[in-house]
């Protein structure tokens, strides 16, 4: 259950939305029967894309010929619209506090997906020389959306630590420079893209950096950190078959660190609405 600081209980939906996931697992999701449709909403599309997901990455390993290309492509892309879905979900149900930065981690979402897109070889009517690059600049894109939400998050905080925000940013610049090294730099494939991906590795452990920081800020945040974290490490997986050549299980290793990291990302909105809304609402019982 939940209270505002008034002693009066929030309308419809609210009361499960802003304490999920704590009081919803608490209670053993006894809370659907009372709220109804707005959780099953969330449920649902969480449900779609893990199921997708898995079909992408399970009709590899089952199917064969066009239908096992089909079917291995589409699940994950599909995948990755679901979780735009659920992005803009999000943003629909976001503290009013929290809107733009749902915004900027909706826009980001969307420039994941088309890179996932790039990356699938299903953009090859835009004229570039290698879709790799163009699954760079998207992926880039969108990684400076969800910095500039995460920076003006942290602008509002109070009593908040410059310090100790440089302090992450500067850890994970150094854990970003240190694979690029020795995953890219003096790799015999794809020599035209090492100094591309040093960029790229740096701008992605930036928004890393930035996520710690923050979250050592807002404890609630910690799943933002995480699934930068986890974005990060499903893109050294992919450098290093694109550097130094495949590699057994590959596809899954870089999806499911991928696929996770964004949707914690996209769930961090509901974390910083429940954030926002701490000062109003108690989660527990009355």
């Amino acid at each position: 259950m939940l209270l505002l600081a008034d002693g009066n209980y929030p309308s419809k939906c609210s009361q499960d939305l802003y304490c999920w996931p704590t009081d919803l697992v608490r209670s053993g999701f006894d809370s659907l029967d009372k709220c109804g449709e707005t959780l099953k909403y969330l449920l649902g599309i969480l449900i779609a894309w893990a199921s997708l997901l898995a079909i992408g990455l399970i009709a590899n390993h089952v199917l064969e010929g066009d239908f096992r290309t089909v079917a291995g492509t589409w699940g994950r892309m599909g995948s990755s619209i679901a979780l735009v879905l659920l992005a803009f979900w999000a943003y629909l149900h976001a503290a009013p506090q929290a809107r733009p930065y749902a915004t900027l981690i909706g826009i980001g979402m969307a420039l994941g997906t088309v890179g996932d897109f790039f990356n699938a070889d299903l953009l090859r009517f835009i004229p570039l020389k290698d879709a790799t690059l163009g699954a760079i600049i998207a992926f880039g894109l969108g990684h400076l959306c969800y910095m500039a939400g995460i920076i003006k998050v942290f602008r509002d905080v109070p009593d908040k630590s410059r310090f100790k925000l440089g302090c992450c940013v500067g850890v994970w610049q150094l854990v970003g420079l240190v694979s690029w090294y020795l995953i890219v730099y003096g790799a015999a494939k794809n020599s035209s893209l090492v100094w591309p991906a040093l960029g790229y590795t740096l701008l992605l452990a930036g928004t890393v950096g930035l996520a710690s920081g923050l979250a050592v800020h807002i404890k609630r945040l910690w799943p933002l950190a995480l699934g930068a974290a986890l974005f990060l490490g499903s893109d050294l997986l992919l450098a290093i078959g694109i550097f130094r050549g495949t590699f057994a299980f590959r596809s899954e290793s870089v999806w499911l660190t991928y696929g996770p990291g964004q949707m914690l990302i996209v769930l961090s909105t509901l974390l910083l609405s429940a954030h926002y809304l701490r000062p109003k609402i108690v989660c527990g019982s009355p």
